[in-house]
């Protein structure tokens, strides 16, 4: 039922461009109309009946099919009442302007933003069904290696250095594990589909217990480096979230239940450095 609803959404959503295009294609300087078929007419009528909606149909199953999580939350949604900021009419209030009320994450924002994304979708509809087709035929996984590019870029800067995100080398590494305080430790990779999975969920926990985590990225080094170092501690699986015991181990923590091993050893660490 849902799918063919979602059908007749998009043919729905075919037929509005079809009659933009055809009114500003016979649109003429004086604003009348022009009563005559063009060969513009047929390319927008296969279009809108064919082309474009075979075109979303299989780009939003490529999406779906290749994104490592369609449904996550975007980070300034995890972001709100969590490090205190102020928020007015449940949006940010830098995002609000006089152009955008309510700011980017209003659902008046995101529903033109999509209406205007699909509406270049379906001028390029034919180019884009046909790089589709070859790209299916001799196996170039074009828009697979696209989204999942664009899933990585998503990642790095989710990671990048912040107030919980402090990213190290195989050096610092090794010494953070020696040193006596505990620190949490994250081992993963942009291009470790798991990895890019769990960062949300981490960076959410971290930003709710106010921890920050020391990020390694496997991928930027040599395994023969690092292999002997994740041996000795046991590491086995990649990626990899863990707290340094203070005496050269390491704890590993379930990344199934990060939030609530990360509330743990926050309480655990801040009842450590309190006086006596």
């Amino acid at each position: 039922m849902r799918k063919t609803l979602s059908i007749i959404g998009i043919y729905l959503l075919s037929f509005i461009y079809f009659v933009m295009i055809l009114f500003l294609s016979h649109l003429t300087n004086t604003y009348a109309l022009r009563t005559t078929i063009t060969p513009l007419d047929l390319i927008n009528s296969l279009t809108g009946l064919l082309f474009f909606p075979v075109s979303l149909i299989w780009f939003r199953a490529l999406i779906r099919n290749t994104r490592d999580n369609p449904g996550a939350t975007s980070e300034s949604t995890l972001n709100r009442g969590v490090d205190s900021s102020a928020y007015f009419l449940a949006v940010q209030t830098s995002n609000a302007t006089v152009l955008i009320p309510g700011g980017y994450d209003s659902i008046i924002f995101k529903v033109l933003l999509l209406f205007c994304i699909d509406l270049i979708l379906y001028i390029f509809s034919l180019p884009l069904l046909i790089l589709m087709i070859l790209s299916k035929i001799f196996n170039w996984h074009l828009f697979e290696t696209i989204i999942l590019a664009v899933e990585s870029h998503r990642y790095r800067s989710e990671m990048k250095p912040s107030k919980l995100i402090s990213p190290v080398d195989l050096q610092k590494l090794t010494a953070l594990i020696q040193e006596s305080q505990f620190k949490l430790i994250f081992i993963g990779s942009p291009r470790d589909r798991l990895s890019r999975l769990i960062v949300p969920k981490l960076k959410y926990a971290l930003k709710l217990n106010s921890m920050q985590v020391y990020y390694f990225d496997f991928a930027d080094a040599d395994p023969d480096d690092y292999q002997s170092l994740f041996n000795r501690l046991g590491i086995t699986t990649l990626p990899s979230l863990m707290i340094t015991n203070g005496d050269g181990s390491v704890t590993s923590i379930d990344l199934d239940h990060l939030e609530k091993a990360i509330q743990f050893w926050s309480q655990k660490s801040t009842s450590e450095i309190q006086p006596r």
